[in-house]
């Protein structure tokens, strides 16, 4: 019989623990002797607490207290939930809560509409003081000032005092002077876009969180001079100094605000961003998924009489080229009807006379930015949203190719020769480099500077062309467009088209409200554009002619999802673990664009996939191989104790020498090869690992489907079951979206075979190679043959 012995997994005590006792989610004898039956019928909660309790009654208790205080401070934030919500929270919503409980920086990754408000709100109310809330717009502050004032009575609405404070980003721009003083304990932004923008804004947030000037000071630094190791010739100095400076930033262990982000689609692009991300752990960009139970559809036609017959409760968004003028007019065509319309600006009255039904239609500008497509949440009341022409983005032309990408696909729309290769080396960093030195006008050095003198000419000869360019150009997802003199770039905004639209479908009683969208097309060319768009951006997204929607149905059916329970949506959270970090990237691309955080210098990749009615929120991490290997201590032999017809092998965390490569697999303090102190151990990834596992519901461990890599899914599973007892073994055969979804549907479990052979293999090798090399040595010697 094979045991396997894992050294330093013992969840309490650090030490050695057999891989049967970890299987059970168990510490390991030395700390918890006795018979462990008595735990196979307890769920995860019971079994930390029984294990907690005995292990206090045996005098044994080590690090174990974190994993029973983690639950214990969880639970207790949930019960809050579930007494001012009214209702348990959802799966996700718990881990948001156990992941705010324990005082982690992160963003919020979900599809509109899943309660990221509703969690923050129950999650202030808890603290009930030192909390400053972020909102983007002032009628969404009215909404949370309200909901919050009927829970606590320390509510701030609009400025900073004792308790809870709601501000705009507005208020903190211009009162930073009179609040730089102030630290909360947790800063929660509603919508980061506006933080992300301003490298300003960005200063003064660190500023209130509390970070030291020098740490901000060294993470600005370590963005730099990563950018420089792109075109850097003597990386080993920049390098050294990057490892200096990674150290200096994750020693960093003073108390700072809390900082967690519901929402942002920017991703962070100036060094004072970067350098945040640096310091918090994540970076502030959210996943961008759509969760829609909307019934899309269109019309060849900007006719409103649609209107007539759908009735009160719409949203009507007019495309942002228009301008304010044809808002205007909008609402004096329905007025001229006798509806009540109000336009959906600044404010809170226009919210609260459409809520009370007051007003039947609200009316504003298809803008990201705007109040009517950011700043409404008004479930019930709003059923259906019509797009006044297709939602879309202008940009003057000779300003949009001064970045080298876009360059790139204006040159190839108009038949100019252009270095493909040359532009197409540039990665995202530095194409970024040579447009913000074109917008300048700085010369750089080096190859970038090279590279920016060849687009420069390029720029000056495509703006050459634009002077005879006709009416219109037609490409694959823009469009060129002369209007008047100004030849400007145009394109269909699919980010407002899925925003505005999900204003008619939000989470009530359990479930999504179906809503329906109108799109009244006014250039066919930008709504196939945006159609193309949305089919990647939405799995089965598949608009219908309007003519073709039975709008009696749907009418029934919208106020009926309104008043009754749902259809529920069934989701789930997980954490998804690969072997590659390649691949654990590139699985997270597929879903959208994941959000990334950092844990113990280990990068996690949040996304959200989804099947039908299933949501899967996952967290995605890489093991980068073997966790553990054979022991090279003296111990046994070659690493395998032995006892009577019972083999135990001792399996090791993995160090790396980031120096010289090697890689050890017993405990040093520096290389033994090169004698680099600069040692990395695959224990940052366990327990990475384990501090994921410990937050969501199930773990999917989906190594490739070959003998080595099952025995890592066997480590994996070894190192994870004390903090979750919900692991599976899920096999995926092609890397695509459809491939992993179905991999998530068939779970199944771990071939035990497959890994005793690997067990048996390694243990061989280790014996027969060991004992060969030592013969060989003896026979040649130092000789060369």
């Amino acid at each position: 019989m094979v045991t396997s012995v894992y050294q330093k997994f013992c969840p309490n005590c650090g030490g050695s623990i057999e891989d049967f006792r970890a299987l059970q989610g168990l510490p390991c004898t030395s700390c918890l002797p006795g018979d462990s039956t008595g735990f196979s019928n307890l769920t995860q909660a019971e079994k930390i607490k029984s294990v907690y309790h005995l292990l206090v009654k045996g005098n044994k208790l080590k690090a174990y207290w974190n994993l029973y205080y983690s639950l214990e401070l969880s639970e207790e934030v949930i019960r809050h939930f579930s007494g001012v919500v009214g209702h348990e929270p959802w799966s996700l919503q718990k881990l948001w809560l156990r992941r705010l409980a324990e005082g982690n920086s992160f963003s919020m990754s979900a599809p509109t509409g899943m309660g990221k408000t509703t969690t923050i709100i129950a999650y202030s109310t808890y603290l009930k003081e030192g909390v400053l809330y972020i909102v983007p717009t002032k009628p969404l502050l009215q909404q949370i000032c309200k909901k919050i004032g009927g829970i606590v009575e320390r509510v701030n609405c609009g400025n900073v005092g004792d308790g809870i404070s709601l501000v705009t980003v507005n208020y903190i721009n211009r009162n930073f002077e009179q609040i730089k003083e102030y630290r909360p304990k947790l800063i929660a932004v509603d919508d980061a876009d506006a933080l992300v923008k301003s490298g300003k804004t960005v200063d003064r947030l660190v500023t209130i969180m509390g970070i030291p000037d020098g740490v901000y000071e060294d993470a600005m630094r370590l963005v730099r001079l990563r950018r420089l190791l792109v075109f850097e010739e003597k990386r080993e100095e920049v390098e050294k100094k990057i490892a200096e400076l990674e150290r200096r930033i994750s020693s960093f262990n003073s108390t700072v605000a809390q900082l967690v982000v519901a929402s942002a689609t920017l991703r962070p692009r100036g060094i004072k961003q970067k350098a945040l991300k640096y310091i918090t752990g994540f970076d502030m960009g959210t996943v961008q998924i759509y969760a829609r139970n909307i019934i899309d559809s269109y019309r060849h036609s900007l006719d409103l009489g649609i209107i007539d017959e759908l009735g009160a409760g719409g949203l009507i968004l007019v495309s942002r080229d228009y301008g304010k003028e044809k808002i205007k007019e909008v609402k004096a065509e329905l007025e001229s009807k006798g509806y009540k319309v109000s336009l959906a600006t600044s404010g809170k009255k226009f919210l609260e006379d459409f809520s009370s039904g007051k007003v039947d239609f609200l009316i504003g500008s298809a803008s990201y930015y705007g109040v009517a497509v950011r700043g409404i949440d008004e479930p019930k009341r709003l059923k259906y949203v019509v797009f006044y022409g297709v939602p879309k983005s202008k940009i003057r032309a000779g300003d949009a190719i001064l970045n080298p990408f876009t360059l790139l696909r204006v040159s190839r729309l108009l038949g100019v020769n252009i270095d493909e290769e040359k532009i197409l080396s540039l990665n995202p960093a530095e194409a970024q480099v040579i447009k913000i030195a074109l917008l300048k006008s700085q010369r750089l050095s080096g190859k970038l500077g090279e590279v920016q003198d060849y687009i420069t000419e390029r720029v000056k000869e495509i703006r050459e062309k634009f002077k005879s360019l006709p009416d219109q150009i037609i490409g694959e997802t823009f469009a060129l467009k002369r209007i008047g003199k100004e030849v400007y770039l145009e394109f269909p905004d699919a980010i407002t088209y899925l925003q505005g639209s999900g204003r008619s479908s939000r989470l009530v009683n359990g479930g999504l409200t179906l809503g329906l969208s109108i799109t009244l097309i006014d250039d066919d060319v930008l709504y196939g554009m945006l159609t193309k768009k949305l089919k990647y951006l939405v799995y089965g997204f598949s608009p219908s002619k309007l003519e073709d929607v039975d709008l009696s149905s749907v009418k029934k059916e919208i106020v009926r999802s309104r008043e009754e329970e749902n259809k529920q949506l069934n989701i789930t959270t997980g954490l998804l673990i690969v072997e590659s970090p390649t691949k654990a990237k590139t699985i997270s691309k597929m879903f959208g664009n994941p959000a990334r955080r950092v844990i113990g210098g280990v990068p996690v990749y949040e996304t959200v996939a989804i099947d039908g009615s299933n949501v899967y929120i996952l967290d995605i991490v890489a093991t980068r191989g073997h966790l553990t290997d054979l022991t090279t201590e003296d111990l046994g032999y070659y690493g395998v104790n032995m006892k009577d017809e019972d083999f135990y092998p001792y399996y090791s965390p993995l160090y790396r020498c980031i120096n010289c490569r090697r890689v050890i697999s017993q405990e040093v303090d520096k290389c033994p090869y090169c004698g680099s102190a600069l040692i990395t151990t695959t224990l940052s990834n366990v327990n990475a690992i384990r501090k994921i596992a410990s937050e969501v519901e199930n773990v999917y461990i989906a190594t490739d489907p070959d003998v080595e890599e099952e025995k890592i899914a066997y480590d994996v599973a070894v190192s994870v079951s004390p903090y979750n007892s919900n692991v599976h073994r899920v096999k995926y055969h092609e890397v695509t979206r459809n491939g992993i979804i179905n991999a998530l549907r068939d779970i199944g479990s771990l071939d035990l075979n497959l890994v005793n052979g690997q067990i048996v293999r390694r243990i061989e090798d280790r014996w027969i190679g060991f004992e060969l090399s030592k013969i060989l040595k003896l026979k040649f010697s130092s000789r060369n043959y």
